[in-house]
């Protein structure tokens, strides 16, 4: 989705006539783009890396005996400690970035900087400790530790949340390579929001209530909201400009991702009703999944998205 959003920031560019201001906001975006390069590229290695294991795992809950989990954990030990030690260094070079300033852009989203880069340093804090639970397993089997085992399998469970929460830090990057003014810029802050909805719902059993999940919904509808008013000013905007109506499939296509969006927010509502922090995860996972189809039809909207855009800039 973000290639989609920098595809179409790119197609209207070309119709739009230069001014001073328009230049200032131009350099500020690209200075921002520059800040989170960085940061875009140290999430793809971590994720790269995390998957690594994570076939593992689904190895492990393929093994039929103990044996065979032991034989696992023993052959994948070089791949899990090669993992950690790539997530530490990745940490340490996400604290060397220094926290975006403009004095020219919107605070707003020199806000969203400082949570774009507290959110990669806490996606890889959690990827690292997922990863060394993995690799206490070993020799919790070799002491017969019950206990530990079990321990670790609780908190194995979240692993893929952990992913969750990832997407959500590499759509705010994204959001961040995107004018304000832009609606991409609320369609992408609106998903990161709902997904960080669905990393609440899957992390449950660790909360108190369901404020969480309540707070995301409540954030991607003032997105949602925005970003209809940002693409009603856009429509206005390209209604009387001569090359206008080639963008008006794109404009559609971010009428259909706010619709979508819309719809994803009040699936995660209707969710809240019916968990709490004692739904056992069993129950918890149909329902996500029918709550994260929504993530799978915006995914789909976006390639699209991408494709339209990439016959702009080709024109």
């Amino acid at each position: 989705m973000r290639a989609w959003l920098t595809a179409v920031f790119a197609a209207l560019s070309f119709i739009a006539a230069p001014t001073p201001a328009s230049a200032q906001t131009e350099a500020d975006l690209r200075a921002l783009i520059a800040w989170t390069a960085p940061l875009n590229d140290i999430q793809t290695r971590a994720q790269d890396s995390v998957r690594s294991v994570t076939g593992l795992t689904t190895q492990m809950r393929a093994a039929r005996t103990p044996e065979e989990v032991e034989a696992l954990l023993r052959a994948a030990q070089p791949t899990i400690v090669a993992t950690r030690a790539q997530l530490r260094a990745l940490r340490v070079e996400a604290d060397a970035i220094q926290p975006f300033t403009s004095t020219t852009m919107d605070q707003s989203v020199v806000a969203l900087t400082n949570i774009a880069l507290a959110d990669t340093k806490t996606t890889l804090d959690l990827f690292e400790g997922a990863i060394a639970d993995i690799e206490q397993m070993l020799p919790a089997i070799e002491r017969r530790d019950a206990a530990a085992l079990q321990r670790i399998a609780g908190r194995l469970v979240l692993f893929a949340a952990n992913f969750l929460r990832s997407q959500a830090s590499s759509m705010r990057l994204g959001q961040l390579q995107m004018p304000i003014t832009d609606p991409g810029h609320h369609i992408m802050g609106a998903h990161a929001d709902l997904i960080d909805g669905l990393y609440a719902m899957l992390t449950i059993s660790t909360a108190t209530d369901t404020s969480a999940i309540t707070a995301a919904v409540q954030r991607a509808r003032s997105s949602i909201t925005t970003g209809r008013g940002m693409l009603a000013a856009q429509r206005a905007v390209f209604a009387a400009h001569p090359q206008g109506a080639s963008l008006e499939p794109l404009m559609n296509n971010a009428e259909q991702q706010l619709t979508v969006l819309t719809t994803f927010a009040n699936d995660l509502e209707s969710a809240t009703t019916r968990i709490s922090p004692r739904t056992p995860i069993q129950e918890l996972i149909p329902m996500m999944r029918a709550v994260a189809e929504n993530d799978r039809r915006l995914q789909v909207l976006g390639d699209e998205g991408a494709s339209l855009a990439a016959q702009l800039v080709r024109r």
